[in-house]
């Protein structure tokens, strides 16, 4: 086993596949190590059955959604104790504050002429214990409000539109924090999206451990602009697919984007630290 992938969400999530269809999959191309990295839970680790088949490291991680005054920013968080006290006590204030948001977002939707009720949301969301506006653009096509998803995205839900509610974040600093506080190492996600180096070098200052050198959406001269920065810095260097399953979304398979597993090793190297 020579690849790994260390950005993979499932169902707990927004993720497509459940995490015994990612495990399956992940046995059956051969990788060595997977990250299930899901935003701001890890539900999915705490169901995990390891009866799986699946021979290779199955690293404990999250995917912190953040944000700057111009930018959002990803943080993910590798090795974590998914029982930390302090972990669990700021996924419990997020999962509430998601919550909130959705049922804020439903009455406006209803006030315009779009009702919805909490429990259409839940039905799309399923297994998901992080709910969202994907959630709830399910559940406007469903009742048939919208031709498409992204019709919801780009309308209705849209920043700016009539029925969106701010999202309130972590800052890239507290999730950094919250990282290290439950003894994982935070690594900068897709910071080429950051679109911001100077926001990445600030991160550094804070803690920040790694950068996701590798991603899809980065070109070869992303990919090696960011390995220079992290060699630059003596950060670590990681790389996934960012994984949803979403059909039409490269990568539409586990295994289509991978990265070397020397990468893992380096990583688990400095967890062991």
């Amino acid at each position: 086993m020579t690849s790994a992938d260390l950005h993979i969400h499932t169902t707990v999530s927004d993720g497509k596949w459940t995490v015994d269809k990612i495990l399956h999959a992940a046995e059956q191309c051969g990788l060595g190590a997977i990250a299930i990295t899901d935003h701001d839970t890890v539900g999915a680790l705490e169901d995990i059955e390891f009866k799986s088949s699946y021979q290779g490291e199955i690293i404990p991680g999250i995917e912190f959604n953040t944000e700057t005054v111009f930018s959002e920013v990803h943080i993910l968080g590798y090795y974590i104790d998914i029982n930390s006290p302090v972990l669990q006590k700021i996924l419990s204030d997020l999962r509430d504050v998601r919550v909130e948001r959705v049922k804020e977002m439903i009455d406006k939707l209803t006030q315009i002429g779009y009702p919805l009720d909490f429990k259409d949301v839940q039905q799309q969301a399923g297994l998901s214990k992080s709910l969202g506006r994907p959630h709830v653009a399910a559940a406007l096509l469903e009742k048939g409000y919208i031709s498409t998803v992204a019709d919801a995205f780009y309308g209705l839900i849209a920043k700016g539109g009539p029925a969106y509610v701010p999202h309130v974040k972590l800052s890239p600093v507290e999730a950094i924090n919250t990282v290290r506080a439950a003894g994982g190492i935070p690594v900068l996600a897709h910071p080429g999206l950051v679109n911001d180096d100077n926001v990445v070098r600030q991160l550094i200052s804070e803690g920040l451990m790694g950068l996701e050198a590798y991603h899809p959406t980065h070109d070869k001269a992303t990919t090696n602009h960011y390995n220079q920065i992290a060699g630059r810095y003596n950060l670590l260097v990681t790389g996934g697919s960012d994984f949803h399953g979403i059909p039409g979304r490269y990568p539409e398979k586990l295994g289509d984007f991978t990265i070397p597993y020397s990468l893992v090793v380096r990583l688990n190297e400095q967890y062991r630290l």
